[in-house]
């Protein structure tokens, strides 16, 4: 977790409020960035070695140099949408409190709050990946009836309990 991340909630905690849960997304979050910078490295490879032959497309040959281009600017823009995932996935940390839920945004240089006591329900969604893989959806829903989803949360039944606890006090044995 970069430190500027932990910097701005530090920043956002009230005098006296500590933190009593702390998770970030899972690594799951990256897997469909892989495999779709793995897809495009596959055809930038085709591309590539297609180059070595005469290739003709609708009666005109295709210079070797157009799919060379091509080859890297596929590889090109797989590598920003990985790295965009990445920056996604690193600045992304959620914090309970005992007065209010943080969500950093943004690539991390903001800071969502929702206070707890605007909490009506929560409610928790696994699916069979995420059982084998350690990951679930937590759904918040506010006063207002909005329904928040946090996604990719790992050890989802500690955030779960961790927020039920603080957000319903009530209903602690």
């Amino acid at each position: 977790m970069p430190t500027y991340i932990q910097n701005q909630i530090n920043k956002t905690l009230l005098p006296q409020e500590h933190i009593t849960y702390q998770t970030a997304r899972s690594w799951v979050y990256l897997l469909p960035s892989v495999i779709v910078f793995l897809v495009l490295n596959g055809l930038s490879m085709v591309l590539w070695t297609l180059s070595r032959r005469e290739i003709v497309l609708l009666g005109h040959p295709i210079e070797p140099h157009v799919l060379h281009w091509a080859a890297l600017g596929i590889i090109g823009v797989g590598i920003i949408l990985f790295l965009h995932a990445v920056a996604r996935f690193a600045s992304k940390l959620i914090v309970i409190t005992p007065r209010r839920l943080l969500l950093t945004g943004q690539y991390g240089f903001s800071v969502n709050e929702i206070p707890l006591h605007a909490l009506r329900d929560i409610q928790m969604k696994r699916s069979f990946l995420g059982m084998i893989l350690g990951y679930g959806t937590v759904f918040i829903i506010a006063g207002d009836g909005k329904t928040i989803p946090f996604t990719y949360i790992p050890q989802v039944h500690m955030f779960l309990q961790s927020l039920s606890q603080v957000a319903f006090p009530e209903m602690r044995h």
